[in-house]
C-alpha cells in the first residue's frame, strides 16, 4: 500500500516544486512580462516610458495569465491591460486563475485521496474490527461531512464566477480605482490613442465618448474570454481531472502484490479459461449459487463447488455480530468480501445454512439476492465458520 498512501503527497510535492527543480537543473521556462517587475518602480522617467509602451509588450505576447481577485476588475491598470490584450489578440490565449483555485485544488486532492483510500480499507489483511471491515458503510457515513466541505468549496467557486460576470457587466473605466491618481490621465490618454488607432473613434471625439466606447469593448469581449478560460460552471474539467491524478501510482501496488504472490494474475488480466467457464455457467465461471441445504445447480455440486477443481475451499466464513451475521472472505482474493445473513444453523452450529441475503462490496457494485453471481475469476464454496 506504499504507493496508495504516499502517492498523493508525492503528487502534491511534484506539483509545487517541479518548476524549482527545473530551474536548478538549468531548464528555462517561458519568458514572461510582469508589469510590477518589468516596469521601473522608482525612476519616474523610466516608469513613464514603460507605461507608454505597455501596448507594445502585449503586442509581442502570445498569452496572458490573470491572477484574479475580487479587486481585479475594479483597478484601472489591470482592466486596461486585459482589454488591450483582448483587442490586440482576439484569438489569443487568456488564462484566468482565481486566488481560491490553488486552495480548492489541494483540498480536493486530499479529499479524493482520503475517500479513495478509505473505501479500500476492507481489502487490507491487517484490518481488524467489524466496523472497519465494512469500509463501504463507514465511507458512506464519512461521505456526508466530506461532501459538505466540498459543497462549501464549490459554492465559493461559483460565487467567484458570478462576481466576475457581474463586475464585467457593470464595468466603467471612469469608476476604476488607481493607486496614484496622477496615473489616471496617462492611462486614459493611452486608451483614447488606442481606440483611435483601432479606428473605433475619430480624433474629434471627446474623451468621455472614447472612454464609453472602451467600456462597451470591455463588456462585449471580456465575458466571452473569461467564459472560455473559467468554464461554464467556473471550474474547468482539467482542474477536476487533476484531482484524480493522486491515484496514478496506485496500479503499482497491484502489480507489486502480484509479483509477491499476494494477488492472482486474474486481478490484472482475467484468464480466458475463466471467461469460457462463465459462458457455460458452471464451475469457476460463477453460477448463481444458493447455500440452502441440498440445493446445488446441476453440474455444480457441493464437491465441485467446495474444491473448484482444487482440493481446498476458497471462501472462509467469520462470525461478526451474533449468530446470524457472518462475513465471508475469499482466501484467494482478500478484496472479495460478502456480508451473509443466516436464517438458521444446523444442530452443530458450525455450517451456515439457508443464506438468504448477500451483500457484496467489490469494485463499488453491491448485489442483493438469494445467491451471488460471482465474476469469471471467482468461485465459491459452501464454507464453515
Amino acid at each position: 500500500v506504499a504507493c496508495t498512501l504516499v502517492g498523493p503527497w508525492v503528487f502534491l510535492l511534484t506539483l509545487f516544486t517541479f518548476h524549482e527543480v527545473c530551474a536548478c537543473l538549468g531548464l528555462s521556462g517561458p519568458v514572461v512580462f510582469l508589469d510590477k517587475t518589468c516596469i521601473h518602480q522608482t525612476d519616474k522617467s523610466l516608469m513613464q516610458e514603460g507605461i507608454l509602451h505597455l501596448a507594445a509588450f502585449m503586442q509581442h505576447s502570445e498569452s496572458m495569465v490573470v491572477v484574479y481577485s475580487r479587486t481585479y476588475l475594479t483597478k484601472l491598470w489591470t482592466v486596461y491591460e486585459l482589454a488591450s490584450m483582448l483587442v490586440l489578440h482576439p484569438n489569443g490565449r487568456l488564462i484566468v486563475l482565481p486566488v481560491v483555485l490553488p486552495r480548492m485544488l489541494v483540498l480536493g486532492l486530499l479529499l479524493v485521496a482520503f475517500l479513495g483510500n478509505f473505501f479500500r480499507v476492507g481489502e487490507a489483511k491487517c484490518t481488524v474490527g467489524p466496523v472497519l471491515k465494512d469500509s463501504v458503510l463507514v465511507g458512506a457515513i464519512l461521505l456526508v461531512p466530506v461532501s459538505y466541505v466540498a459543497l462549501i468549496l464549490f459554492r465559493r467557486m461559483a460565487a467567484e464566477h458570478q462576481d466576475i460576470m457581474r463586475k464585467v457587466a457593470d464595468f466603467r473605466i471612469q469608476s476604476a480605482t488607481c493607486y496614484l491618481e496622477e496615473d489616471r490621465k496617462v492611462v486614459e490618454g493611452n486608451i483614447v490613442a488606442f481606440i483611435q488607432c483601432l479606428g473605433l473613434a475619430s480624433e474629434g471625439d471627446s474623451t468621455e465618448h472614447v472612454l464609453n466606447l472602451f467600456n462597451g469593448l470591455v463588456r462585449d469581449r471580456v465575458p466571452c474570454a473569461l467564459q472560455n478560460s473559467l468554464g461554464r460552471l467556473g471550474l474547468r474539467y482539467r482542474t477536476v481531472s487533476t484531482m484524480s491524478c493522486v491515484f496514478l501510482l496506485r496500479p503499482f501496488d497491484t502489480v507489486n502484490a502480484y509479483l509477491h504472490g499476494e494477488r492472482p494474475i486474474s486481478m490484472i488480466v482475467p484468464p480466458r479459461r475463466a471467461a469460457s467457464a462463465h459462458r457455460h455457467g458452471c464451475g469457476r465461471g460463477g453460477r448463481l449459487l444458493d447455500a440452502r441445504p441440498g440445493h446445488h445447480p446441476a453440474g455444480c455440486g457441493r464437491d465441485a463447488l467446495h474444491s473448484g477443481g482444487q482440493a481446498r475451499p476458497e471462501v472462509g466464513l467469520q462470525r461478526l455480530h451474533g449468530p446470524a451475521l457472518f462475513q465471508a472472505r475469499s482466501l484467494h482474493d482478500p478484496g472479495l468480501r460478502l456480508l451473509v445473513r443466516v436464517q438458521r444453523l444446523d444442530h452443530t452450529g458450525e455450517e451456515a445454512q439457508g443464506m438468504d441475503r448477500y451483500l457484496r462490496h467489490h469494485r463499488g457494485r453491491p448485489y442483493g439476492c438469494r445467491g451471488l453471481r460471482l465474476p469469471p475469476t471467482k468461485s465459491a464454496a459452501c464454507a464453515k465458520e
